[in-house]
């Protein structure tokens, strides 16, 4: 990408913010996080070393419990920019 970052894809899923929702309909689509859906599952993106050629994307999502403790799941540092 513009900031030099390859390889972005494969290492572990990333654990995300939002809640694990079965689809799309009626969520915000302003890209802040989806939470507030009372299943104590969250939701997972991207696919790991372990995971199928087809897992290993973005839009790849995976559901699981709130207090999974796996060891190819991880989450991403990000800071803003000023």
């Amino acid at each position: 990408n513009s900031n030099g970052l390859v390889g972005l894809f494969g290492n572990c899923w990333e654990w995300c913010e939002d809640d694990w929702f079965e689809g799309y309909a009626g969520l915000d689509s302003r890209g802040t996080a989806q939470t507030g859906s009372g299943s104590g599952a969250k939701a997972t993106r991207g696919g790991s070393w372990l995971s199928r050629p087809a897992d290993l994307r973005s839009a790849a999502r995976k559901r699981v419990k709130g207090n999974a403790n796996r060891f190819n799941i991880g989450f991403r540092l990000v800071r803003e920019l000023l």
